[in-house]
C-alpha cells in the first residue's frame, strides 16, 4: 500500500517496498534522457542494486559516489559533483537523484538547485533521519568553516519516494540517529505521537505520523518565518555541539547532538518559566532513557559558544525554540550565554 501527501510542492510517497514504487518509478522518469544518481560508498553497497531493479533498463543512469559521513557536505565536495555534471554535459533534460541518508540529500538538493541555475532533482532516502526530516521540506546545504548548514538554499525537489525496507540496512546507531528528530516532532507539535512512541511499536504508523507533522510545518511556513522554527528545537545547542565535533575529529551523529540540544533546551525551557519541572523532567527523562550518550568528552562552553553565535538563526541575539508543553513550541526566545550555560551545566557529565 502506498501513502501520499504533498509538501508544498513535492509529492512524497511512502510505502513498506521499494518494489510498490515500480510504476511511478516508470512513469516520473519516462521523459528523462539520462539520471545522475549521486550516493555515498555505504549506499552503493547496501542500496544500489535493489534501487536499480525499478528502473527501467532504457534509463541511463550515470552514478556520482561520495565519501560517506557528514564531512562530504563540503562546497570543495559540491564542486567536484559540478564538475562530473559539467564534463558530463547534464542539461535540463537530465535529473539528479540523491539516494541517501540526511548528508546526501542536503548535498544533492544543493548540487541541483545551483547547478545551471538549477536541474530537477528527486529524492529516495534510504535512512530514518533523512526519511522522518532531512529530505522533506527544500533545505539544501553544506557546512561551512566547520558551521553547521550554513551555506545553502530552499528548493523543494519534484517528488520524494519514502521506501520504508531500505531502514533494515541501518544499524541500531543509524536508526536512533533519525529517531530523535521523531520525538523532536512529538515535543513540539503532537501530543499523541509522544504518547504513541512510548506504547506503539508500530513502525510504519510512527513514521507516516512523523511525516505528516513536518509536512503540516512546513506547508504553513515553507520559508520558516514563523511556525516552521519550532522544528529548530534542540538545534541551537545541536548544531552547534555538531560544529564543536567536526573541528575537534570527533564522532558525532546529527541525532545524537540533538537529543543532547533538547535535554539542555528543555532546561533552559524551565529555567525561563516556560516549561514546568514535571513536563521537562518527562522529556529529559524519556530521552536520556531512550538514546545512549553522546561520544564526547566534557566539552569546553567557550569553544561551544563560539559555534552558538554563529548560529544561523541568531538576530542579535542567540535564539531558540522552547517548548512550552508536549506538543506546543514557543519560537523566537533569545538568551545569553551565561544562561545557557546555566541550562547546560547538568548535561555536562551526560555528554
Amino acid at each position: 500500500m502506498i501513502s501520499s501527501l504533498n509538501i508544498t510542492s513535492t509529492a512524497v510517497v511512502i510505502s513498506k517496498s521499494l518494489d510498490d514504487f515500480e510504476k511511478e518509478v516508470h512513469a516520473t522518469f519516462q521523459h528523462y534522457t539520462r539520471i545522475f544518481l549521486l550516493m555515498d560508498v555505504n549506499i552503493q553497497v547496501h542500496c544500489f542494486t535493489e534501487f536499480k531493479k525499478v528502473f527501467p533498463a532504457n534509463i541511463k543512469i550515470e552514478t556520482i559516489v561520495i565519501p560517506a559521513g557528514e564531512q562530504s557536505k563540503s562546497l570543495a565536495q559540491a564542486e567536484q559533483i559540478w564538475q562530473k555534471l559539467f564534463d558530463a554535459n547534464a542539461t535540463k533534460s537530465d535529473c539528479l537523484i540523491a539516494l541517501g541518508g540526511g548528508v546526501v540529500s542536503d548535498l544533492g538538493g544543493f548540487v541541483a538547485a545551483l547547478y545551471k541555475r538549477g536541474m530537477n532533482y528527486f529524492i529516495f532516502p534510504t535512512s530514518l533521519m533523512a526519511m522522518t526530516d532531512a529530505a522533506l521540506g527544500g533545505k539544501t546545504g553544506v557546512d561551512f568553516l566547520q558551521i553547521k548548514n550554513s551555506i545553502g538554499v530552499l528548493s523543494a525537489p519534484e517528488k520524494i519516494f519514502i521506501a520504508t525496507d531500505f531502514l533494515k540496512t541501518l544499524n541500531e546507531r543509524e536508526y536512533n540517529n533519525g529517531l530523535a528528530e521523531i520525538y523532536k516532532h512529538a515535543i513540539v507539535a503532537d501530543q499523541i505521537l509522544w504518547n504513541d512512541l512510548k506504547s506503539n511499536n508500530d513502525e510504519y504508523e510512527i513514521l507516516l505520523k512523523s511525516i505528516a507533522v513536518k509536512a503540516n510545518v512546513v506547508n504553513n511556513d515553507f520559508y520558516e518565518k514563523g511556525e516552521r522554527k519550532i522544528l529548530n528545537f534542540g538545534h541551537t545547542i545541536g548544531h552547534a555541539l555538531e560544529s564543536y565535533a567536526l573541528i575537534n575529529n570527533m564522532d558525532m551523529l546529527h541525532g545524537e547532538a540533538i537529543v543532547v540540544g533538547m535535554m539542555i533546551e528543555a532546561e533552559l525551557a524551565f529555567n525561563a518559566g516556560i516549561l514546568t519541572q514535571a513536563i521537562k523532567e518527562e522529556i529529559v527523562n524519556v530521552l536520556s532513557t531512550k538514546f545512549a550518550k553522546a561520544n564526547l568528552s566534557k566539552v569546553d562552553f567557550k569553544a561551544l559558544s563560539d559555534f552558538l553565535l554563529q548560529d544561523k538563526k541568531n538576530t542579535d541575539q542567540i535564539c531558540f525554540s522552547l517548548p512550552s508543553k508536549i506538543g506546543k513550541c514557543e519560537i523566537n526566545q533569545f538568551f545569553s550565554l551565561e544562561e545557557i550555560k546555566k541550562a547546560a551545566s547538568p548535561y555536562i557529565e551526560w555528554l
